[in-house]
């Protein structure tokens, strides 16, 4: 710890108070509102708050959120999300927070906002705050617990060079993120028009494409690839020379299983990837490139589906349905998974596309008492149309260099990611300084 640094409760450095708890029917319309959803999910309040509540003037003059506010989940069903945190970097007009949260506003101006955003987050506070909490139905967080924390900081410049560096990576993280929004967004849209809206036929058959044009979406290049009729099939109505199929008949289904928890030999030092619903119920973007738990070669000798391919699809078949990814390391799957090898035609951005174009009939075909899922027996079945090879040519080249950008974006975050939260820890306790993290974080970016 740097020797000049100081050391304070929170107690002299904030006020606690709490937020508003509002029926349901008085939300949806009024003022800006910080939810539970908010201060758990993100270390800096959202400059623009979606949820909106009534609210009278003296709430909001009561529980108004500004600039160096910091915001603590006081209540939780599990310890892990007790104490979450996210600081206002601005002051939001006529805002109110939720109930469940604790604001700390500080007295003086003796702590960045910059700065408490990443030290109210880092593993350190979060620790102390878990120490003291009991479990009874509830986690919860006090005024009597809050008093019992401390908050240890450096000169207020040298706080604002900390927020800055670590700010950086975030910065570079979020408009990584950002980029694969708009990735996402377009190959999505790409695969929708042509196979789910079939605008390039349509397009031909009311003469809005002539050959040799280049319409938005639609190059000249590609215009011999579609036809100009639709014909009945099955499904409906489909582009001439394209056939009915299932998904079954397209694509390799297989699923996995969990080798024995209490057999160390199956866990300890293990190596390949182990993937679990949950895995995909954190991505951003279906973008597989780790996962929580490794298995040792003992363990994936249990497993009958083996190692699946780099380029596996990967669809969650219950409790829920619906999470998707494409494997992008070699992974071993555990039974909560419907997992698709793409060694036919179909190119696997175009399957994992198609499934989520496909969630109602997949989870239409899907049964159980307790919770649903959908069988392996009840995937193959669902129906799927499949174009002309030159077609599935043209869609993968444009959307496989889509996808390889946000695999690209992704890994760049994760490390980024690394980075920031290896660094956070010896910035805000002073064992790093800040001339060197900056030349850590320069050679990084």
């Amino acid at each position: 710890m740097a020797n000049e640094w100081q050391t304070l409760s929170l107690a002299e450095v904030y006020d606690f108070s709490s937020g508003l708890s509002k029926p349901r029917s008085d939300f949806g319309s009024g003022h800006p509102f910080l939810s539970f959803k908010d201060v758990f999910y993100n270390s800096a309040v959202p400059k623009q708050l979606t949820e909106l509540v009534q609210s009278t003037e003296q709430e909001r003059a009561r529980c108004s959120v500004m600039r160096g506010d910091v915001f603590l989940t006081r209540t939780s069903e599990t310890m892990d999300e007790l104490g979450m945190s996210s600081v206002a970097l601005a002051d939001i007009p006529d805002a109110t927070f939720n109930g469940f949260t604790k604001r700390l506003r500080p007295k003086r101006e003796l702590i960045a906002p910059g700065f408490a955003r990443y030290f109210f987050r880092s593993s350190e506070f979060r620790a102390a705050v878990n120490s003291m909490s009991t479990m009874s139905t509830r986690a919860s967080l006090n005024n009597e617990m809050l008093e019992r924390l401390t908050i240890t900081f450096p000169e207020y410049a040298e706080q604002e060079a900390i927020a800055h560096i670590l700010g950086t990576l975030d910065d570079k993280i979020e408009l990584d993120q950002r980029a694969n929004e708009t990735l996402e967004a377009m190959v999505r849209a790409l695969f929708k028009a042509w196979f789910v809206d079939f605008e390039p036929v349509r397009a031909k058959m009311d003469g809005r494409w002539q050959r040799g044009q280049t319409l938005p979406g639609l190059p000249a290049h590609l215009y011999e690839l579609f036809p100009d009729r639709l014909v009945d099939s099955e499904l409906g109505e489909i582009p001439e020379g394209w056939r009915h199929s299932t998904i079954g008949a397209e694509v390799t289904v297989c699923g996995g299983s969990t080798p024995s928890t209490k057999e160390p030999e199956f866990w300890e030092d293990g190596h390949h990837c182990w993937a679990t619903p949950k895995d995909l119920s954190a991505l951003k973007f279906p973008v597989l490139l780790d996962t929580d738990r490794k298995i040792t070669d003992a363990g994936l000798a249990k497993i009958s589906s083996g190692l699946l391919p780099v380029g596996t699809v990967l669809l969650s078949s219950r409790a829920p349905i619906g999470y998707l990814a494409i494997a992008n390391v070699p992974t071993a799957i555990n039974q909560g998974f419907i997992a698709m090898k793409c060694d036919g035609v179909l190119p696997n951005v175009f399957v994992l596309l198609w499934c989520r174009e496909s969630m109602d009939a997949i989870v239409g075909n899907a049964n159980g008492s307790t919770f649903q899922e959908i069988s392996k027996g009840n995937f193959r079945p669902i129906s799927v149309v499949v174009p002309p090879e030159p077609v599935l040519v043209s869609f993968r080249k444009s959307a496989d260099s889509l996808y390889r950008q946000m695999v690209e974006n992704e890994r760049e975050c994760r490390s980024l990611a690394q980075l920031r939260d290896t660094l956070l820890p010896k910035l805000i306790s002073g064992e790093v300084r800040v001339p060197d993290a900056k030349r850590i974080v320069g050679a990084a970016l």
